[in-house]
């Protein structure tokens, strides 16, 4: 009989993997939010405009600066998650939730660097920052991790 058990993914192919930040930043056009304010358009169009995305990293700074050259006409606004022992497996267990729930992300083609980046998924449909997060930590659970206390 067949091992009945679910896949789990090889230990080698997170040989990077180790402690680090997981983060959620929110992007958001500068065009949408210029349209908001002269009330060209409603709340609820404005954040049809919105992404969010979760990510990972060893250094929050090192990250924060690489995305630094991506802001053309583009507003970034950062939230720092929490800190788990195996953040590669954790934002890989988020983007495959978020795609189990149906959420397509976004492709932009990045005016700063010239990268298509994958992703961005709509703000509303992930449940917004609140949502992005409660589905980070479930990832950090799901792993058997306990969140590092910040």
């Amino acid at each position: 009989m067949s091992n009945l058990r679910p896949p789990t993914a090889s230990p080698s192919v997170y040989k990077r993997d180790g402690s680090g930040l997981l983060y959620v930043n929110v992007r958001v056009p500068f065009v949408a939010i210029l349209l908001f304010l002269a009330k060209r358009i409603t709340l609820l169009q404005f954040l049809l405009y919105v992404d969010v995305k979760g990510g990972h990293s060893r250094s929050f700074p090192v990250r924060r600066c690489a995305y630094h050259k991506c802001e053309r006409g583009i507003v970034i606004m950062w939230h720092c998650a929490s800190v788990a022992h195996r953040r590669i497996l954790a934002e890989a267990l988020t983007h495959k939730a978020l795609h189990a729930m149906g959420v397509a992300p976004r492709v932009y083609p990045c005016p700063g660097c010239d990268v298509r980046h994958h992703e961005y998924f709509p703000f509303l449909k992930v449940g917004g920052l609140a949502g992005m997060d409660w589905i980070m930590r479930a990832a950090i659970r799901a792993t058997g991790q306990r969140e590092i206390e910040k």
